[in-house]
């Protein structure tokens, strides 16, 4: 498996702290409930903001065993 899970955002209506978590449950292939809460490792409302209202910007972070990027349109998730 490629250790690289580019996801494209097209659900702007969620936010990316929404997306994120999502994104590793779905490739960890568990519940949403059984991951912890993001913001033990990041600010969410900063994170959600910044990728809303900047074009250019990439904010990376680690999470569950993965490096994660996000940008505006998309969500990088790396297995470390």
């Amino acid at each position: 498996m490629d250790p690289k899970f580019p996801i494209r955002r097209t659900e702007k209506d969620k936010s990316a702290t929404v997306e994120v978590v999502k994104a590793v449950a779905t490739i960890r292939d568990i519940p949403l409930e059984e991951l912890p809460p993001l913001y033990y490792t990041i600010d969410t409302d900063a994170l959600d903001t910044l990728v809303e209202t900047k074009d250019n910007i990439i904010v990376r972070f680690e999470y569950q065993g993965f490096e994660v990027r996000v940008k505006p349109d998309e969500i990088c998730l790396k297995e470390q």
